[in-house]
């Protein structure tokens, strides 16, 4: 099933609903300071992809290590309360 951003309502509210979203395979659009970013889950890695930026996917091994991924200037465990959620299957 996957939601798109309605007035905020499918943000995440924590960091650790981030976390036990991506324990649960979740597929996630995000924006932040005007770029497009895709977080997924799969085979017990996360991949985050930025879409200007293809070339500069990064794979983790633990959602821990993914919030350390840079959106900009910004650690992704330090906006992902704040950032717009397009899309995120639930």
């Amino acid at each position: 099933m996957s939601v798109y951003n309605l007035d905020d309502i499918y943000r995440f509210y924590t960091i650790s609903e981030f976390k036990m979203s991506m324990c649960y395979g979740a597929e996630v659009v995000i924006e932040w300071d005007g770029k497009e970013y895709g977080i997924w889950s799969e085979e017990g890695s996360i991949r985050i992809i930025c879409t200007n930026e293809p070339e500069k996917e990064s794979i983790f091994s633990t959602s821990d290590d993914s919030l350390e991924y840079i959106l900009g200037n910004d650690h992704l465990q330090d906006v992902i309360t704040q950032v717009t959620v397009i899309k995120r299957t639930i």
